[in-house]
């Protein structure tokens, strides 16, 4: 399939993933009016679209979705066929996941550690606490919390994907007790072993994922996953693991990874509050601006070559997708007859007599060819405040609650203001905008308030 591609009433724009069932797409969805959105596009493999247990599981995906409308989880925005083709379409986080940058930073700082995990624990404290609209309660469990699930955005947000295989009242159908699903080196002792389970199995996950990033190894790496399994069913935490990391942490590492599920965390919020506790004794606050400094300082390449593709679909027109349909010979003729029209304007431009006096059926106005304009020259404006705060911007924006992200703006000079309304305290500073630059400040109402850019 040649990209771009017209798929339902997105246009698929890049591959993200492909997994054995499904592969995931960057799209974008053309509205009225010239509206244009990023949004992921998950669908069905043709191979797999007859498959009715499948097909009925992204239906499940898609329904629990639409239950948990959260800041860290990736939002869903519709279900959809086109064809004999099943499709989500969802929130499009651009960035990377834990996984990757597990590989790329030895050591993550403590204080992001904490503020990843954190964000995590909020999103499964949320589903896990999901109810309808008639106070029933869904008891949804991921059941796949995992690195590769967990999404970073380049503007520090922290969102929780892939609710998959998911399980709750959502389910059209519920697998049996003894399928393991997961992966496997992230599955709790009672779920690699086949047993059920509840809420407690994806606090395990995240005490995993917790370990991982204070030790900078792999908890469970066994050479083949029947190794992996047994290595998780025991559950054993290697000896001398705490010695390079603060013993209160330590002790929250040892709770979250009880092989008994009575031992364990019994709530998101217990374990949330645990860690909370200890990022405030130890000074480590953090929030998503200072998140996303660091993780565009260490994708610095990608985060530079997706502005760039930002830029390029900015320009892209919906209706080179009708080209698509044509043969390669209809291309090649437009193409030429376009560039000998071209050549042929900018010939008789400069040919044509310009005294308007001269007659006898000759040329009697110059023709000039089409001016090219460029799009003017952008960046863009992040902003957050503690504890909070509304931005202005005199002549370009009004009464903004913060965090803002990612707010495009015309290079030039202007002027930031915050303003923390409860004790009218203002600050502000002169910033710069140049092509393509990404400005975040972060105003701080504390005892000396003050407002930081850069």
């Amino acid at each position: 399939m040649r990209l771009p591609h017209k798929f339902g009433k997105y246009a698929l724009v890049s591959k993200i993933a492909q997994g054995g069932m499904a592969e995931i797409y960057r799209a974008k969805y053309f509205g009225e009016g010239g509206f244009v959105k990023d949004v992921a596009v998950k669908r069905i493999l043709p191979s797999w679209s007859d498959n009715k247990e499948f097909v009925t599981m992204l239906c499940d995906e898609a329904r629990v979705l639409v239950h948990l409308q959260h800041q860290n989880i990736v939002q869903v925005y519709e279900l959809g066929k086109d064809g004999d083709i099943y499709y989500i379409s969802m929130e499009y986080v651009e960035g990377v996941d834990l996984r990757r940058l597990f590989r790329k930073i030895s050591r993550l700082p403590l204080r992001f550690t904490c503020f990843i995990v954190a964000e995590i624990l909020k999103a499964l404290n949320f589903a896990h606490n999901r109810a309808t609209g008639q106070g029933r309660k869904l008891n949804i469990i991921h059941r796949d919390v995992s690195p590769q699930n967990i999404l970073l955005s380049f503007n520090g947000e922290v969102k929780v994907a892939d609710f998959g295989i998911a399980k709750g009242m959502h389910r059209s159908f519920e697998t049996r007790t003894d399928q393991v699903k997961g992966k496997y080196a992230y599955m709790s002792p009672e779920q690699a072993s086949g047993m059920p389970v509840d809420t407690r199995t994806d606090l395990y996950a995240v005490g995993v994922i917790l370990y991982e990033f204070l030790t900078s190894r792999r908890l469970y790496e066994a050479p083949n996953d029947l190794m992996t399994i047994e290595e998780v069913k025991r559950s054993a935490l290697p000896e001398g693991f705490e010695k390079d990391i603060p013993e209160r942490i330590a002790t929250i590492v040892r709770r979250a990874l009880q092989k008994d599920m009575d031992g364990r965390y019994q709530t998101a919020s217990e374990f949330l509050d645990d860690l909370n506790r200890f990022v405030f004794s130890e000074g480590l606050v953090t929030h998503g601006l200072e998140l996303s400094l660091y993780l565009k300082e260490a994708f610095y390449d990608e985060c530079k070559s997706a502005m760039n593709e930002d830029e390029d679909r900015d320009e892209f027109n919906p209706q080179t997708l009708i080209m698509d349909t044509l043969p390669s010979r209809f291309k090649r003729c437009r193409r030429y007859v376009a560039t000998a029209a071209a050549a042929v304007a900018v010939m008789v431009a400069q040919h044509a007599p310009t005294d308007p006096s001269i007659s006898g059926g000759q040329l009697q106005k110059t023709v000039q060819p089409t001016a090219i304009h460029r799009a003017p020259a952008t960046g863009t404006l992040s902003i957050q405040a503690r504890p909070w705060g509304y931005v202005y911007i005199p002549g370009y924006m009004e009464k903004r609650e913060t965090p803002l992200y990612g707010a495009k703006l015309k290079a030039g000079d202007y002027i930031v203001k915050v303003n923390y309304e409860p004790e009218n305290k203002w600050v502000q500073q002169k910033i710069t905008i140049a092509e393509r630059s990404q400005i975040t400040c972060v105003a701080d109402f504390g005892v000396e308030s003050h407002l930081k850019c850069r």
